[in-house]
């Protein structure tokens, strides 16, 4: 009796695992798609069980349970087992634990079936290559269900600094043949690689995966150049005003703000590119400069175009000779209006006080001097003046000045 009674009291220390099912159905599962299922242990024995190792063969993975792991009487362990099918049709599996129980390897047979999938992602792969620091690129991205039924796309996440989607809400059911587009976005915020996945979440208890990839790349400052770098008017005859063009490139990486623009020289101005304007990464602006002198003398001048580009300044060479017209030419000027003008009007008249006729200026005159290159050999004009407002009133006419052409 003793001999029996020592016997059982060996055999209740024992360990003892059972296992929630020794065979595990994963039913059937979309291509890329993963399905779970989960295999309870349970440690019936009274003493402590440990199991040292655990392997899974075939197309299925364990998710949840990490060996060497012991089990404390009378408690249990939960594994995750997932069956992620690479192509399609049956497939077969076995997990094994090996452990301290009376039974030294356990095994549990796995079983699935692979079904094609009905979900394809083009492109299946995005890649993000060269896109600036603080800059945002974008591309395209098509979920189509080649499928015979709708399927329910209810969740979407996304992995990667940088990496977001646009375009896409959920829960949204895609009808069979039918798809949606969204977006992928890649915002860096330092330079360097970067990989990630979007993971679109279906009905079918899957989830397909798109994988993401970007290099990002340090802003450079911007740069201005000038196209030419200086300009020659050579000789232009006084009252008739020539204009050329600059075209001023920023040929950095990162937007450049022009704080002003300033001129030196006689008789140049400037339109086109103004003082707040702002030019982007590989873009250019017209400067257009109008030479128009006075007088019959060289001038040579510069712009200076400040910014916050590297090249603070940049400056442009300005040279001209103004001359006198080859036919006669009559100049004109006068004091400044006491008043607020838009500008003057030039009056002419073959008979001393009049009538008077509108010269052919096509603009207001702005400035205090006029020339007048429509006269002839021989012939005496009188010429009065007008002073015009912002509202197109004209003020009567100046003192009469005469000039007879010689």
């Amino acid at each position: 009796m003793l001999i029996s009674l020592v016997a059982c009291a060996n055999r209740a220390a024992a360990q003892d695992m059972e296992l929630s099912s020794t065979t595990i159905n994963f039913g059937s599962a979309y291509v890329t798609l993963s399905v779970s299922r989960t295999l309870t242990i349970k440690n019936s024995g009274k003493a402590a069980l440990t199991l040292s190792k655990v392997t899974v063969s075939g197309p299925f993975a364990l998710g949840t349970l990490d060996a060497p792991k012991t089990i404390e009487p009378g408690a249990s362990s939960s594994a995750t087992l997932w069956f992620d099918p690479k192509s399609a049709g049956s497939a077969k599996g076995t997990l094994s634990i090996s452990s301290n129980a009376s039974t030294k390897a356990s095994t549990v047979s796995l079983s699935g079936t692979g079904l094609a999938q009905t979900f394809t992602l083009t492109p299946s792969s995005i890649d993000f290559t060269g896109v600036v620091v603080g800059s945002t690129a974008t591309r395209g991205e098509t979920l189509q269900n080649t499928g015979i039924t709708s399927i329910d796309l209810y969740k979407t996440t996304i992995s990667g600094t940088g990496f977001s989607l646009t375009g896409i809400s959920t829960p949204v059911t895609i009808a069979a043949g039918k798809s949606i587009s969204f977006s992928v976005r890649f915002e860096p915020e330092s330079a360097g690689a970067v990989s990630g996945t979007a993971t679109l979440f279906t009905s079918m208890e899957g989830s397909v995966k798109l994988p993401l990839s970007g290099t990002a790349v340090a802003s450079s400052p911007g740069t201005l150049a000038a196209s030419p770098s200086s300009l020659s008017f050579g000789d232009v005859d006084i009252g008739s005003p020539t204009s050329k063009a600059v075209s001023v490139k920023n040929t950095g990486g990162s937007t450049v703000s022009v704080s002003s623009i300033t001129l030196s020289g006689s008789g140049y101005a400037t339109t086109g590119l103004s003082t707040g304007e702002k030019i982007t990464a590989g873009q250019s602006a017209t400067l257009t400069v109008v030479f128009a002198p006075t007088t019959a003398s060289t001038s040579s001048g510069d712009i200076t175009i400040t910014s916050n580009a590297s090249n603070a300044t940049l400056t442009i060479g300005l040279s001209g000779t103004g001359v006198q017209p080859s036919q006669p030419w009559v100049t004109l000027s006068w004091v400044a209006s006491t008043s607020s003008v838009a500008g003057y009007n030039v009056y002419r008249s073959s008979v001393s006080g009049g009538p008077y006729t509108l010269l052919l200026n096509s603009s207001l005159v702005t400035g205090l001097s006029y020339t007048d290159s429509t006269v002839q050999a021989g012939v005496t004009y009188y010429y009065v003046v007008a002073a015009v407002s912002a509202s197109g009133a004209e003020s009567s006419y100046s003192n009469q000045a005469s000039a007879t052409v010689p």
